[in-house]
């Protein structure tokens, strides 16, 4: 089967947009076993494309058909998005000028206004629309092979055709030339490495961990955060990894025996008001809060979002996201730290959200972020200072895709007072 009958089946999958992208390929690969790497390399490259740019691509579609179009198919908008995203692919786009802002940009109306609102750049817009780098995360400590030299690593991985270089901004991270297949690396299943964005990388960071604590991560999801907690506790201490989806926290199982770390407990909730969380009341040291947002921060890497995600959705979200952060600052101790992260541009999901908690939990303030950032060798984002009604209330954190080369996220770090 050729690749434009390849591309015809599964930008119908995608365009119905009821499943996220990798999940719509996934299935895809599944039910056609002969593709073989290169073929399914170059349909995941041209669908992440084409869901990048669906917007303007939709705005100037091929006319006529070309002579390599399979003629059992029928030529409709479909297949003039398919030409029209591998001819980009092969040769560029002109000169884009001439067209409205959010359909050069290929963003929805409403997530251009809202984010344009908050004094977004052409060069942000501009850098959501490039594939994301791929990063690592060093496990600098292992149960089986203790202290892990990033050289060591660096050098391991170019023997197996893997060209990778030491992060800039992040002392314990590596940024990856390409798309290679590092699940066939042997630094990667022996739990040296974990892919991980920079910027997730340096959430986990904020919450400073130290050997023999107590930390939660409240939304721990498959897991990437929760293993560089109990990474840098030397397999100390106890990581509970709380998620009330039971398929997204299976998915900790595999990596945590690649890891070999024991101090890691993966803790299934029905919801953030789950009587069983009453046994961790005020008794961590840290909580990690990566709530549920709109991820537009990761845009690079899961364009679908922007096509997914409606304007109705955001309300709901934020409801959800104040609900859980009142949860979860529940369970840290007095004078522990609570630090609300998500991947989301969206002031309304950001700072609004803290602010509210602040003004509605006094025993919390903000700390700075880059301190605690800088003290584990990470110079990556900037602080913002968080105000309302003339007041100052402290720092926040955030990176920007355009700037960071990373994805978009935002953080508060904030210390219970008693």
């Amino acid at each position: 089967m050729s690749l434009r009958h390849q591309l015809y089946k599964v930008f119908e999958a995608l365009g119905h947009f009821e499943a996220p992208a990798d999940v719509v390929l996934r299935g895809h690969f599944r039910a056609n076993p002969q593709l073989g790497r290169s073929q399914r390399h170059q349909i995941a490259e041209a669908c992440f494309y084409m869901l990048r740019h669906r917007r303007r691509l939709n705005q100037q579609p091929f006319t006529t058909a070309t002579k390599d179009w399979p003629q059992d198919l029928k030529w409709n908008n479909r297949a003039s998005l398919i030409e029209k995203t591998l001819y980009e692919m092969r040769n560029g786009f002109g000169d884009l000028s001439h067209l409205p802002a959010p359909i050069k940009y290929s963003l929805p109306e409403w997530l251009y206004e809202r984010l344009m609102a908050q004094g977004a750049s052409d060069l942000l817009f501009q850098a959501l629309l490039e594939p994301a780098a791929l990063d690592l995360r060093i496990a600098t400590w292992h149960p089986k092979h203790q202290s892990v030299a990033r050289e060591r690593l660096i050098d391991s991985l170019r023997e197996e055709g893997i060209v990778a270089h030491p992060h800039p901004d992040v002392a314990q991270a590596l940024r990856v030339e390409g798309k290679p297949a590092l699940e066939k690396s042997a630094s990667f299943n022996k739990g040296l490495l974990e892919v991980q964005d920079v910027a997730s990388q340096a959430v986990a960071a904020l919450l400073a961990p130290r050997r023999n604590q107590t930390l939660v991560d409240f939304c721990a999801g498959a897991g990437g955060k929760t293993l560089a907690l109990a990474i840098a506790m030397r397999n100390t201490g106890q990581v509970y990894a709380c998620d009330n989806n039971t398929t997204r926290l299976a998915r900790l199982k595999p990596r945590l025996v690649r890891s070999g770390l024991s101090n890691v407990q993966p803790f299934a909730i029905d919801s953030e008001v789950d009587p069983k969380l009453v046994r961790l009341a005020s008794k961590a040291d840290a909580v990690l809060v990566d709530a549920p947002c709109s991820g537009f921060g990761t845009l690079r890497r899961n364009p679908d979002l922007k096509w997914r995600f409606k304007a109705d959705d955001l309300e709901r979200l934020v409801v959800q996201q104040a609900s859980i952060l009142q949860a979860a600052s529940r369970l840290v101790r007095p004078g522990g730290w609570l630090v609300y992260a998500t991947c989301s541009l969206l002031r309304e999901e950001n700072q609004d959200q803290v602010l509210a908690f602040l003004e509605a939990s006094e025993q919390f303030e903000l700390e700075s972020p880059m301190q605690v950032l800088q003290s584990q060798g990470i110079s990556l984002g900037r602080e913002l200072a968080l105000e309302s009604a003339g007041k100052h209330h402290g720092m926040v954190w955030q990176t920007d895709p355009s700037s960071d080369g990373c994805d978009g996220f935002f953080a508060a770090r904030m210390r219970r007072r008693v």
